[in-house]
């Protein structure tokens, strides 16, 4: 868990060197951001719980059936890592665009 903040914190500190202030509210007001946030809410509820709540079906409780509890938690944390990668891959070709010819340029 350690490991993965830290290369979430240079993930996003490299662009930021890069590109300024202007590149974390492109990352953090992006609307990406829904893809993110609710699954790892999700792994971080149920971690805390015991209980997956399913979409159909009763409740993945880690007791009663704990691999298929770990795999969906785990898809929860892979899935927005996924999208966490693909915010910041978004961000860092919005941010390094070029402005086109006659297009206003807003100073930062």
């Amino acid at each position: 868990m350690v490991w993965a903040g830290i290369v979430a914190l240079v993930a996003l500190a490299v662009p930021t060197w890069r590109f300024g202030r202007q590149f974390l509210l492109q990352f953090f007001v992006s609307p990406f951001q829904f893809f993110i946030v609710p699954l790892w809410l999700l792994a971080y509820f149920s971690l805390r719980t015991g209980v997956m709540p399913m979409r159909s079906g009763p409740p993945l409780r880690r007791d009663e059936n704990p691999a298929g509890f770990r795999r969906n938690v785990r898809y929860c944390i892979l899935m927005g890592a996924a999208m966490f990668a693909f915010n910041l891959w978004i961000s860092w070709q919005v941010m390094s665009r070029h402005p086109q010819a006659g297009a206003a340029v807003i100073p930062p």
